[in-house]
């Protein structure tokens, strides 16, 4: 028998039927099929530039949060003074509106900053506090709907430039640089969050500031939602160690997860397989832990300096 679907009919028709004795709806038709939305191409990105240098970004396990508001950008550069290699991570502001366009705009516009200043042998910090900077005005020229009551597109960044032996790091926000030597790991950067601030004004001791309700607040980022202020990123310059180690940028989606640099290490204990195994590794321990939050992590591997031979 053919029963017909059509809404409130439920009649059975012959097996050869082609139209409904019931209400005359044709039998031939396929049933409606439920239209799907596209898959977010950003749920899992995997970039690798070199075996060195890659990274690694995914959505996460909550099931309120279906989109990927991270982004993340390497770039490896082989210039006549030496490899120049390139990471950024950024982290759309969830509040605000367009947080995917915004991380990405940062990612962007921020990579080929740094990437046409290197290519002018140009690497001082002003380099990089100018690289974030065109990153958030061109983060405020995204379109945006004032009326309604949600922040203006903002994102969080955090961007390395390695070069002749030299490590800057720019960032605005609570994403994070590390450093994993032979030994230990340490934290780079120091977030823009009312956590930190309540910190280092004395207020309180870190332990007690990330019990506030607004502790993961952040206290200045690129876009608009700074309400027309413009951040002031902060910038560091390190030397690489003799000894080499591993340099990585990642999300708080990452972070929130560590007990601190000292976890860190120990999952970076061994220092095989590739950045990019290294990069998924993490990415897979922060699903795996529970994973609320979208997760980026970029790596580079920095070799040991070569010795001299002694005669």
């Amino acid at each position: 028998m053919a029963r017909c679907r059509t809404p409130g009919c439920t009649e059975d028709n012959p097996p050869d039927a082609r139209y409904c004795g019931e209400c005359g709806a044709s039998l031939l038709a396929k049933p409606p099929q439920a239209i799907e939305p596209p898959a977010d191409p950003r749920a899992h990105v995997e970039i690798e530039a070199a075996p060195e240098l890659a990274a690694v970004s995914d959505v996460g396990c909550n099931p309120h949060h279906t989109r990927n508001e991270d982004c993340v950008g390497v770039n490896l550069d082989l210039l006549a003074t030496g490899a120049v290699q390139i990471m950024i991570v950024a982290d759309g502001v969830s509040r605000s509106q367009s947080p995917e366009e915004a991380s990405r705009i940062a990612v962007e516009t921020a990579g080929a900053a740094l990437v046409s200043a290197t290519r002018q042998l140009a690497d001082a910090p002003a380099v990089m506090c100018d690289a974030i900077l065109e990153a958030h005005h061109e983060i405020c020229r995204l379109p945006y709907d004032p009326s309604i009551d949600i922040d203006a597109p903002g994102a969080t960044i955090v961007a390395a430039l390695v070069a002749r032996g030299r490590v800057l790091i720019g960032w605005s926000g609570d994403s994070r640089a590390y450093w994993i030597g032979p030994e230990s790991a340490t934290q780079l950067t120091r977030d823009h969050s009312y956590a930190e601030r309540e910190v280092a004004a004395g207020h309180m001791s870190e332990a007690e500031a990330m019990k506030l309700p607004l502790a993961h607040a952040i206290t200045q980022c690129l876009g608009m939602v700074n309400y027309d202020a413009p951040p002031e990123p902060d910038v560091i310059t390190l030397a690489v160690p003799p000894e080499g180690g591993r340099l990585l940028l990642c999300s708080d989606g990452l972070w929130n997860y560590l007990a601190g640099p000292a976890q860190l290490y120990e999952l970076l204990a061994a220092p095989g397989g590739s950045a990019l195994d290294q990069a998924r590794m993490l990415v897979d321990f922060a699903r795996d832990a529970g994973g609320s939050d979208n997760i980026s992590a970029a790596l580079l591997v920095v070799p040991a300096a070569p010795r001299l031979a002694q005669g």
